[in-house]
């Protein structure tokens, strides 16, 4: 997924169009205990700003990096699995309605039924837990999810 980020941003830079702009605050949704894509994400996040300084629309710092529950450990036992994901979909659900604090300006009011709008996966578990999530409040047109179109998911 970073690969193919790393090539929609040079092909619109290459036809002017500054990509990050468009998602100019990115949040990162990682597993407990998964520094590796953390750190993954962290890395792509300084190329971003050491490689488009220019960038008139993202603030020096223009991302998140969350940890959620996981959905399933390794090895959990299957009768276990269903309390884990509910806990994953808890955190989701918490991660899909509230922008981050940092986004946010001190002070500003934020519009009602804030949701990001657009939501990229490439895990099994939690991934699918978090399209799961987005899934039920398009579906349940929490905060106008599904008629302002927000959380289309790749």
């Amino acid at each position: 997924m970073l690969a193919m980020l790393r090539n929609a941003a040079s092909a619109s830079r290459e036809a002017g169009h500054d990509f990050w702009a468009d998602y100019s605050w990115r949040t990162w949704v990682t597993s407990e205990g998964d520094a590796f894509s953390a750190t993954r994400a962290k890395e792509l996040e300084d190329e971003i700003g050491s490689t488009d300084p220019h960038s008139s629309t993202a603030p020096p710092r223009s991302y998140d990096i969350v940890a959620v529950p996981r959905a399933r450990r390794v090895h959990q036992p299957l009768l276990t699995t269903p309390f884990s994901a509910l806990r994953c979909l808890r955190a989701c659900f918490a991660v899909l309605r509230a922008p981050s604090r940092a986004a946010v300006p001190p002070h500003t009011a934020l519009p009602g039924g804030w949701q990001p709008d657009l939501i990229l996966t490439n895990g099994p578990a939690t991934g699918a837990i978090v399209v799961l999530a987005a899934l039920l409040l398009r579906f349940f047109d929490v905060g106008g999810a599904h008629s302002r179109a927000r959380m289309r998911t790749v």
